[in-house]
C-alpha cells in the first residue's frame, strides 16, 4: 500500500496506524526517495515521527526534520507502526511516499532464524 504526505502549508497532524493481518507479522516502511521537510535543528517547525507501536507513546524510531534525508526502510517489532506528520505555515516542501508491506516476524540470530532451529 503507498502512503504519501506532504506539507500543505498549513498545521496538519497526521495518524497512521496500521495493523498488520496477525499478531505474527510485522510492518515494513519502505520510503520511494528521501523525506523533504523545512530544515530545523530542533524539529520545530516541520517533522515526520514514527514509533514502533500503536500509540504516540510507543517506543521512538526517529524524529525527522530535514531538507532532504534519505531513509532506510522502517521495521516494526510487531504488528503496529504509528506516524505522525507535523507541518506548519511557513515554507512547504514536497514530504514523502513510502509503501508498506507485511513480513513474518521472525526472530534472527548469528545463527540463523530462530524458526529454523525448531
Amino acid at each position: 500500500m503507498l502512503v504519501s504526505f506532504s506539507t500543505f502549508n498549513t498545521d496538519v497532524s497526521f495518524h497512521l496506524t496500521n495493523p498488520a493481518p496477525s499478531a505474527d507479522e510485522r510492518i515494513v516502511l519502505d520510503f520511494r526517495g528521501p523525506v523533504v521537510l523545512e530544515p530545523s535543528s530542533n524539529c520545530d517547525n516541520d517533522y515526520l515521527e514514527i514509533r514502533d507501536g500503536q500509540y504516540g507513546f510507543s517506543p521512538l524510531v526517529g524524529r525527522f526534520c530535514t531538507d532532504s534525508w534519505r531513509l532506510r526502510p522502517v521495521i516494526s517489532t510487531g504488528p503496529w507502526l504509528w506516524l505522525r506528520l507535523q507541518t506548519d505555515y511557513t515554507i512547504e516542501k514536497t514530504g514523502f511516499q513510502a509503501v508498506y508491506y507485511f513480513e513474518p516476524n521472525r526472530l534472527e540470530s548469528e545463527w540463523g532464524l530462530l524458526d529454523d532451529w525448531l
